[in-house]
């Protein structure tokens, strides 16, 4: 891998160390394959210290007065083309993410938010159930979500392939995030005391707690035995987990992480940004609301549920993705030439190119030369080559037919199977939008046999619309629909 991963996020006590920790554990799956480089402007012993196991640079960035102006230190000193960044936090809106995108890079945005347009080539919410359309968002932008793509510490990762039998106890385990502002930690703790259930709480806080000395005082005079616990390791925190066959957790990667040791989960809602992962847990029978807890729960379809879900995948998630991103800026278009007429000859006549065409009888080299040059000369149309090293991988063609632009496109045999389709697409769709005329609105037409189900779903992963099943020739056709505007155009995918 020749291009750098670049992992931004930061941490202090008001909003906790999760961003930076989410980015470690992705900096783990990839530090067998690459390099990841974690910009911070947090520099504390604990972040540092955490970060030198799994990223060859930690680079201390400035804190400037504002974001657009990190923005632009980034792309100045830092990203180039063939680099990827991977943006944690909520600050990074629209703006910042454009800027970030203007210098050719490959963006993804961790969010579960959505709260502005993203300009990301990916964003990844970790909740599940969510509603894919309303978020606001370019035409490359895919949308990730769900549990398999939750950046999990590899020690839970393997727990979750590897999980032990039964716990037949009433053992609790606590744990309400590295902060806990509001306290809620106390408050669970003196519920169960109430209840009379559970004899034995394990709670763990981080280094951000504020009430430690609060929470110390009150466990002397409790009822119930109190194992309190502080700055676990994640190995640490899956043995701690282990031994409780309940928890009470926030809403948030903690309650994922005990998903993937396995037992009854309560959740606590103890933030507005929780509110997605609380409702995909509970929808998906994965967890229980806290208000409805009762020594009766079913610890088996729990645990069950949880193991289907969390089967310990999301590395080679991540590793595909970052691949795929790394070709993506390997990809690069250009328009035909008049020596590529052999090339588009050759292409024209390959065996699955034809089945999939609406003639599928191969074409002679005295009409490809007629259709050739009568596409380059009419000016009806845009043909585009897309390279790789040079190395011609694929075309894609713009008819303008009726005010809209039918899309054509194949891939080289040598390359097919690589998730090319959709790169070269996306790219040639931004060539065709940096050429459109200011204050418009360009429409893109996809036709595809209803038989080819790769092709039809490369439109969809660029953002098309399925429109309308047609039939041409006793052919059916699915018609996919894109519709840019100007505004569009002031990007690079």
């Amino acid at each position: 891998m020749n291009s750098k991963i670049y992992l931004r996020a930061d941490g202090n006590k008001e909003i906790g160390h999760g961003h930076i920790s989410r980015l470690l554990a992705l900096a783990d799956y990839l530090k067998e394959v690459c390099n990841p480089i974690l910009l911070t402007s947090d520099s504390s012993e604990k972040v540092v210290k955490s970060a030198r196991q799994y990223c060859q640079e930690i680079i201390k960035i400035p804190q400037f007065e504002n974001l657009e102006e990190e923005a632009d230190y980034l792309t100045d000193y830092y990203l180039k083309k063939s680099d990827i960044i991977v943006l944690d936090g909520y600050q990074y809106n629209s703006s910042y993410q454009k800027t970030i995108k203007s210098s050719g890079c490959q963006l993804i945005c961790i969010d579960d938010l959505n709260e502005y347009k993203f300009e990301a080539d990916y964003v990844i919410n970790p909740a599940g159930g969510i509603d894919v359309k309303a978020y606001r968002k370019r035409f490359y932008t895919n949308i990730l979500s769900g549990p398999t793509y939750a950046l999990l510490k590899k020690p839970f990762i393997e727990r979750s392939k590897n999980r032990t039998k039964f716990k037949d106890n009433k053992e609790v385990l606590i744990c309400l995030g590295g902060s806990d502002i509001t306290n809620q930690t106390q408050h669970v703790l003196g519920v169960l005391e109430k209840h009379g259930a559970y004899k034995t709480c394990h709670v763990v806080v981080g280094s951000s707690y504020p009430y430690l000395a609060q929470l110390q005082e009150y466990i002397k005079n409790a009822a119930i035995s109190v194992h309190l616990y502080s700055n676990l390791s994640a190995q640490e925190m899956v043995q701690v987990m282990s031994k409780s066959a309940i928890a009470v957790c926030s809403a948030s990667t903690i309650s994922y992480e005990y998903c993937c040791v396995g037992g009854i989960l309560y959740l606590v809602k103890s933030a507005d940004n929780q509110q997605g992962i609380y409702n995909y847990l509970i929808a998906a029978n994965l967890a229980i609301p806290f208000s409805n807890i009762s020594p009766e729960a079913d610890y088996h379809r729990l645990v069950e549920n949880q193991k289907k879900t969390f089967n310990g995948d999301q590395p080679l998630k991540y590793l595909n993705l970052i691949q795929e991103l790394q070709n993506n800026t390997e990809i690069s278009v250009r328009d035909i030439q008049e020596n590529d007429l052999l090339v588009l000859f050759n292409w024209a006549n390959d065996k699955e190119v034809r089945s999939n065409a609406l003639n599928t009888e191969s074409i002679s080299l005295e009409n490809h030369k007629k259709w050739f040059y009568s596409k380059i000369n009419q000016g009806k149309s845009k043909l585009f080559i897309a390279e790789r090293s040079k190395e011609p991988v694929g075309q894609v063609r713009f008819d303008l037919v009726n005010g809209c632009y039918v899309i054509d496109y194949s891939v080289d045999s040598k390359f097919r199977g690589k998730g090319l389709g959709k790169l070269i697409l996306k790219k040639a769709i931004a060539r065709l939008l940096s050429e459109k005329i200011e204050n418009s609105t360009m429409v893109i037409i996809g036709e595809v046999r209803e038989s080819n189900v790769k092709s039809w779903k490369v439109f969809e992963n660029l953002n098309f619309v399925f429109v309308d099943l047609k039939e041409h020739n006793g052919v059916k056709l699915r018609v996919y629909k894109l519709t840019l505007s100007c505004d569009e155009k002031n990007n690079n995918s």
